[in-house]
């Protein structure tokens, strides 16, 4: 039964391949040299590759510390927004928690906050020393755009307020200065 085409195996590839015959068979030093240059080549690329995931594991944490930073300001703002004192006032390392709710009380009286939009947050790159003062790990800026009135001519400003924040064990806290003509803010204009 023919198909039409030679189905015939050639001598000469019988001859290559054919294992019984010790002239085909290769010899592995032949080929060792090629393998060798592979198998570098391979190490060279594994090394370049674990590389890789601890830059975007860096990355990927920096982009996690800059979204907590973000959540943190917001929550923040929200409570000064809507008069959540305890709310915004986590936000405030210990020993100076108790006088920015005072200071948020008398403020009220003269100023309301009607909206705040955080523009921008930056988490700096390099972590900072920790020190026992401050025991930071971190800081970043949250720059904000407040709209508020002041009582009683409840005219609308706008205004863009940077503050710096620090990273913690613990979490953010804004660096709120007892001093700053802006209590809510922690800034110093």
């Amino acid at each position: 039964m023919t198909t039409g085409r030679n189905t015939a195996i050639p001598d000469d590839f019988k001859r290559k391949f054919t294992p019984t015959d010790e002239r085909s068979v290769p010899s592995l030093l032949a080929f060792q040299p090629r393998y060798l240059i592979i198998a570098g080549m391979l190490a060279i690329l594994a090394s370049f590759l674990s590389c890789i995931p601890a830059d975007v594991q860096a990355i990927r944490k920096d982009d996690q510390e800059r979204d907590q930073l973000a959540d943190a300001a917001r929550l923040y703002w929200e409570g000064v927004r809507w008069e959540v004192d305890d709310q915004s006032a986590d936000f405030i390392d210990e020993e100076n928690r108790a006088l920015f709710r005072s200071r948020v009380e008398e403020q009220r009286k003269m100023e309301r906050i009607i909206e705040a939009t955080i523009l921008k947050v930056t988490v700096n790159e390099a972590p900072v020393e920790q020190t026992a003062k401050t025991d930071s790990w971190r800081t970043g800026t949250v720059l904000v755009k407040l709209e508020g009135y002041t009582l009683p001519a409840q005219i609308v400003r706008i205004e863009e307020v940077s503050q710096e924040w620090n990273r913690t064990p613990d979490g953010w806290f804004l660096q709120w200065d007892p001093e700053a003509p802006g209590p809510l803010t922690g800034t110093t204009e």
